[in-house]
C-alpha cells in the first residue's frame, strides 16, 4: 500500500500514513476513555466504541502498558492505537463479537453455578 492508498475498516477509512502521536497516559471516566498524548492533545471516546473494553471486568480495563502510540491490554489480548482514538474509530465488529461472547459465557456460567 502507498500513501495515497487508504485501509478501510467497517466504520471510517483509516489512512496508512498517519502520523500517530505518542500516548503519555489513559484512564476511564465512567463509560469514556479518555487519553493523554505527549504533543498534549486529549481524547476521549465512549466505550461503547470498543465493546471488548467496555464488557471487561474493571482488572482487566485497568491493566495496561502504554507503548508509544499504542495501548496494549495483556489480559484481552487487545492493542489501540493513539490514531485510531483521534479519529473516532469504532472497534472492528468481529473483535466486538467475540467480547459479547466472552461476556456471555462469563455471566451465563456464573449465573449456572448460583
Amino acid at each position: 500500500m502507498n500513501s495515497t492508498d487508504t485501509e478501510t475498516n467497517d466504520y471510517i477509512e483509516v489512512a496508512d500514513d498517519t502520523d500517530a502521536p505518542d500516548v503519555r497516559a489513559v484512564k476511564f471516566d465512567g463509560d469514556v476513555m479518555v487519553w493523554e498524548m505527549a504533543d498534549g492533545r486529549m481524547a476521549t471516546a465512549p466505550l461503547t466504541h470498543w465493546p471488548t473494553l467496555w464488557l471487561a471486568t474493571a482488572e482487566e480495563r485497568e491493566t495496561f502498558q502504554i507503548t508509544r502510540y499504542s495501548v496494549h491490554w495483556p489480559l484481552l489480548d487487545t492493542d489501540i492505537g493513539s490514531d485510531h482514538i483521534l479519529q473516532g474509530c469504532r472497534e472492528h465488529r468481529n473483535f466486538a463479537r467475540k467480547a459479547w461472547d466472552r461476556w456471555m459465557a462469563r455471566h451465563y456460567t456464573a449465573n449456572q453455578a448460583a
